[in-house]
């Protein structure tokens, strides 16, 4: 009989730790990660009695955790990728809300600035639309600080971000290293059974961790499990859990770089981080943020350089003198940094190509030495070229090398070019009477002693400018004789200039002097060269009218420098020639808002992927009350069915005892 109450025994144990574990699932059914658990019964070994075997009951062979490591790793990796799109998101929204707001905006700003500069050209001597012009100036030069001011605000918010991530990650790091020591030193204490609460826990810990940043892990024989990131550098190695920090880059000491330290020094793995809060920030740095301040830089820059270069053309009659225009704005200057490891010193000069502005890329650059040769590579697109002469301008930018020294291969520096472009721009004249809304040079009838035309034809001149202020002020009258004969205008001046201009009033009736169609007599200099004039003639003369061309020295005109000033909003400036300013400003808020629109695209997508995930991991680990109900009253009455066999036992012991008395 004692194999009886032995195998009853056997029966009530195994029923009560089912019940345990049952218990236990339900009390854990709200804990974050846990995974539910089954107590998987096995036979005894049966005994052999001479005619077959007897079995000696039941045992639990061990508490096993439903638990499927592929989809705990789809779990991990869909919530690493949905937290970095989330993060890229949400900072990209905020830039996208700075800069494409419809009253504060960049666009709007810029437009009402070149309404009021059209404004003044259509009244280039009202003294109030030049203070209207004036304010407005400093208006938009104190929107592109503020923008700047913000995007370097978000800069240093992005910045604290990775600093308190990195402290998670690290935080999270070396409590999974210390689980991976308990778990070791559990199952080798349990004979290899499984301390699944310690597993839920390190699991949990693990999706934690890809919230932070995109994390690959492989089990080991004793238990532990290595965790890796970026590339393959190991984060957490058995018991021992390395640690990132947050530096500064090799070049700009105000920019992050992420580094794993470890036994054997430090090494930037900024560049190879992706998924969770931390690599969304950093695509976020990379992909919207930088882009958007060099190319908010390089509007600003443009701008200021195409303004003040049109400016320079115009006279202004301030404090009784007329005089050429002077730079209507201050200009920011590229940013240079020398690689931390440099031999050389000094570094290079880099200043805006003012007569090259429109090739600003917004790109940054790498300037490096090969140890003969310094080399530029565009860092947008990986361009390089080599730098054959000193100084070089290229890319909108003038490079001089000349002041480096004791240069060895392997140094380099960081440019960039429009990156304090929106910040630094400024207003530099202070008074309205400054700003030259007139030509340099005036043209008109040729008149008698008495002031009146002489001519008897109805042509006009008109739309007199120049393009640079070489020659200027001219040294006498340029004149512009019709010789209906030979249908053409003679023309004389100063410097000995003397040549013709095609003129047929029966088949054209208009002329447009752009350089090229003015025929030089004898040794007579081009008519282009003097401030590289331009005018047009219309109408029709009779023969020997005359137009004259003179300096404008009492600073009045028609504002035909204001409505060239006036033009740039449309002129296709930037991109070598390629897009205005207008369309550059609409362009950047378009492309950020299109990367702000993807992203929100990628993130939902993904977040439903993550909820699959998460679903398919619920249905195999996740605790079901209904379930766990059933196998409670299951377990109950295997427990008093096995507590019925002991008393029954105890009956027939009992009996025995009684009749061998």
């Amino acid at each position: 009989m004692g194999d009886l109450l032995q195998t009853s025994l056997s029966g009530l144990l195994a029923s009560q730790q089912s019940l345990a574990t049952t218990s236990h699932n339900i009390a854990n059914v709200n804990t974050p990660g846990y995974s539910r658990q089954q107590a998987l019964l096995d036979t005894y070994p049966a005994t052999y009695a001479g005619n077959g075997f007897i079995g000696n009951g039941v045992q639990v062979s061990t508490i096993r955790r439903d638990y499927s490591a592929s989809l705990t790793s789809a779990l991990r990796s869909n919530n690493a990728s949905y937290t970095g799109l989330d993060t890229l998101a949400t900072l990209s929204g905020q830039v996208d809300n700075l800069l494409g707001d419809s009253t504060a905006g960049l666009t709007p700003t810029l437009q009402s600035f070149f309404n009021d500069v059209q404004q003044l050209a259509n009244d280039p001597s009202s003294s109030v639309s030049q203070q209207v012009l004036l304010s407005q100036a400093n208006t938009l030069t104190n929107r592109l600080q503020f923008l700047s001011g913000n995007l370097q605000q978000m800069d240093s918010q992005s910045k604290t971000s990775l600093s308190d991530s990195v402290d998670q990650v690290n935080s999270l790091a070396n409590q999974i290293a210390q689980l991976n020591q308990q778990i070791v030193i559990a199952q080798q204490q349990a004979d290899g059974q499984p301390p699944n609460d310690l597993l839920d826990k390190r699991d949990q810990l693990l999706q934690q961790l890809s919230g932070q940043v995109n994390v690959s892990v492989v089990q080991q024989s004793d238990g532990a499990e290595n965790v890796f990131v970026g590339t393959g550098q190991a984060l957490v190695s058995g018991n021992q859990s390395n640690t990132l920090k947050v530096t500064t880059s090799q070049y700009d000491k105000n920019s992050p770089a992420i580094v794993m330290v470890n036994g054997s020094g430090s090494n930037d793995i900024t560049q190879t981080l992706t998924g969770g809060a931390i690599g969304g920030a950093l695509d976020f740095r990379r992909e919207v943020l930088q882009p958007a301040e060099d190319n908010l830089g390089r509007i600003a820059t443009t701008l200021a350089v195409s303004f003040n270069n049109q400016h320079h053309l115009g006279m202004s009659f301030y404090g009784g003198t007329a005089q050429l225009g002077g730079d209507f704005f201050s200009v920011g200057q590229p940013q240079v940094f020398a690689n931390q490891s440099n031999t050389a010193t000094g570094q290079p000069a880099v200043s805006i190509d003012t007569g090259n502005v429109g090739a600003l890329t917004g790109s940054n650059y790498k300037l490096s030495y090969d140890g003969s040769n310094w080399t530029l590579t565009r860092l947008s697109d990986n361009t390089a070229t080599m730098l054959t002469s000193n100084p070089t301008s290229i890319d909108g930018m003038t490079i001089d090398t000349s002041a480096i020294s004791g240069a060895v291969a392997g140094d380099s520096y960081l440019i960039r070019p429009t990156r304090l472009g929106a910040s630094e721009i400024g207003v530099k004249i202070t008074q309205p009477g400054e700003i030259a809304s007139a030509s340099p040079l005036v043209g008109g009838d040729q008149t008698n002693s008495q002031g009146v035309s002489t001519n008897t034809g109805s042509a006009q001149i008109g739309n007199i400018t120049v393009t640079s202020t070489s020659n200027l002020p001219l040294g006498g009258t340029i004149q512009l004789k019709f010789d209906a004969t030979n249908n053409q205008f003679d023309v004389t001046g100063p410097g000995g200039l003397n040549g013709t201009i095609p003129y047929n009033p029966a088949t054209s009736g208009s002329v447009t002097f752009d350089g090229t169609n003015f025929t030089p007599i004898g040794g007579s200099p081009s008519l282009d060269s003097y401030g590289g004039l331009r005018f047009t003639i219309t109408g029709k003369p009779a023969d020997g009218d005359t137009f004259v061309i003179n300096s404008n020295s009492s600073g009045t005109g028609d504002g035909a420098n204001m409505r060239a000033l006036a033009n740039l909003a449309t002129k296709p400036v930037l991109d070598n020639g390629a897009t205005s300013i207008q369309d550059a400003s609409s362009g950047l808020v378009g492309q950020i808002g299109s990367t702000t629109q993807q992203a929100n695209t990628n993130r939902d997508a993904q977040k439903t992927l993550l909820d699959q995930s998460q679903s398919a991991r619920d249905s195999l680990s996740g605790v079901n009350l209904d379930e766990e109900a059933a196998n409670m009253i299951k377990f109950q009455q295997a427990y008093q069915a096995a507590a019925r066999m002991i008393t029954t036992s105890q009956a027939l012991f009992n009996s025995l005892l009684t009749a061998t008395q």
